[in-house]
């Protein structure tokens, strides 16, 4: 399996041609031959962030089929052709456990496990947090809502509430990486608790896990957190998994 995963998701590293430049190598094709499906469920598929990730790429001349499953909640004919055949799959950040939920529900799990040995997989926060056992996750926030990014296309979470009254929450993944990946680890966010903090209690609660941390300020750096010693080891993203 082949991966490029970075700690931010829908600006900075995945939105930047260097990046994109990487991906593209990892294929061992030239630009022109590939196709990449775009899975911006955790974005509730909206344009903005679709057009700022995939426009690297388009510019290096690779043919982008976005996959949208968020209107109409279900998986085309067409959609999953596409899926099957793609040489890269690139998913946004955003609502971790809201993609996850509609990925089963649609099937998409199940395909993303069938091109697992022929694909480049890549994307950032949820983009990288989907494809290991689990995931800590910042899904209860409010601010990741469809309500609060998309107000006009209405709610689709069940979850509603003051924005700093919310926890983070561990995830289910996919399960193509092991261990548990934090995103923005260095990150205090809205709830006001430094994700760093919350994390080391959630390998604490889990000691089976290996942590994988990602960090906002150095964005193409991870770190893997040994639940036993919390030490961190630091290395750079820079090298595909």
């Amino acid at each position: 399996m082949r991966f490029f995963l970075s700690g931010s998701g829908s600006t900075a590293a995945m939105a930047s041609l260097s990046y994109c430049e990487r991906v593209v190598r990892l294929t061992r094709k030239p630009p022109h031959e590939l196709h990449l499906a775009y899975l911006g469920t955790p974005m509730y598929d909206l344009e903005r962030f679709r057009v700022k990730l995939l426009t690297p790429f388009l510019q290096l001349g690779v043919t982008c089929h976005p996959i949208d499953l968020v209107e109409t909640q279900r998986l085309s004919e067409e959609h999953r052709a596409w899926l099957l055949k793609s040489d890269i799959i690139l998913v946004s950040g955003g609502n971790t456990l809201y993609a996850m939920d509609l990925w089963k529900a649609t099937g998409v799990a199940e395909l993303l496990a069938e091109v697992k040995d022929t694909a480049v997989f890549c994307g950032g926060s949820a983009g990288a947090n989907c494809w290991f056992d689990g995931g800590h996750s910042d899904s209860m926030d409010p601010m990741t809502f469809r309500k609060s990014m998309a107000p006009s296309s209405g709610e689709l979470s069940e979850f509603d509430g003051p924005s700093k009254s919310w926890e983070y929450i561990r995830i289910e993944g996919l399960g193509f990486l092991p261990g548990l990946c934090c995103p923005h680890h260095d990150r205090v966010q809205s709830n006001g608790v430094l994700r760093a903090e919350d994390f080391e209690k959630l390998l604490r609660r889990h000691p089976q896990e290996r942590g994988i941390c990602t960090f906002e300020v150095l964005r193409d750096v991870t770190g893997i957190r040994n639940s036993d010693t919390m030490d961190t080891v630091v290395s750079s993203l820079l090298q595909p998994f």
